[in-house]
């Protein structure tokens, strides 16, 4: 019996557990973030570039980091798709119609937390995903990194962001 629980837990549950760990968790994307706001606060050239980089370490998990310029509602870097870096994207629609750069921006105001609908690195489908935006202070650049989501709310985000900060 002890072998048959044995293979059980190898065959089947390890593999889910596995793969569960390679998925970005929340608490990963606030402190990629927080990292990210950090290096690029320190407005040394070239920086930015860093993050157009897929194999960089803004990269993991399933997900990314990504830079805005909200001044220009534009994308200042993204390590999966350069044709949108430097584009006008105040248009910019996911699937269901939702103009999220414009949202992103607000959002950055008050670090957020904004869902809308963008392919998986990889795909060409659009899945839910739920992303954290912040202000680089003294900077025009805002952060994101975001989790493809579809059972987390953004009221639970902001509530586990707003517990996370108050413990530091």
């Amino acid at each position: 019996m002890k072998g048959i629980l044995w293979t059980f837990c190898c065959v089947l549950i390890l593999p889910v557990l596995a793969s569960a760990s390679e998925k970005a968790t929340p608490l990963e994307v606030v402190q990629k973030v927080m990292a990210a706001v950090k290096f690029l606060a320190q407005e040394e050239p070239g920086k930015l570039q860093s993050f157009n980089d897929p194999d960089s370490e803004w990269s993991w998990g399933g997900t990314y980091i990504f830079v805005l310029d909200c001044s220009r509602i534009s994308i200042a870097a993204h390590p999966l798709k350069p044709e949108l870096i430097g584009r006008d994207l105040s248009t910019l629609q996911d699937v269901k119609g939702k103009c999220f750069m414009i949202d992103f921006c607000e959002a950055s105001k008050d670090n957020g937390w904004v869902d809308y609908y963008w392919p998986k690195p990889g795909q060409d489908a659009a899945s839910r995903k739920i992303s954290y935006i912040r202000q680089v202070p003294g900077s025009k650049y805002q952060v994101g990194a975001g989790l493809y989501e579809d059972l987390l709310e953004v009221v639970e985000l902001v509530e586990f962001t707003s517990e996370y900060f108050s413990a530091q």
